[in-house]
């Protein structure tokens, strides 16, 4: 991450630029439709010790 913020400051923001655009999300989507997402939504439980 620290390298992609340097080259973005040095490229004068053409990086961010390249992966902004609508083509890189044209590009990746069908790719990532592909892939069997096993995700699931994390139940808010109470009981559950989080400190």
């Amino acid at each position: 991450m620290v390298m992609a913020a340097l080259g973005n400051v040095l490229a004068r923001d053409h990086l961010r630029r390249y992966f902004a655009g609508g083509g890189v999300e044209a590009r990746l989507r069908p790719v990532l439709g592909m892939e069997e997402w096993d995700v699931h939504a994390r139940q808010n439980d109470s009981t559950t010790d989080r400190g």
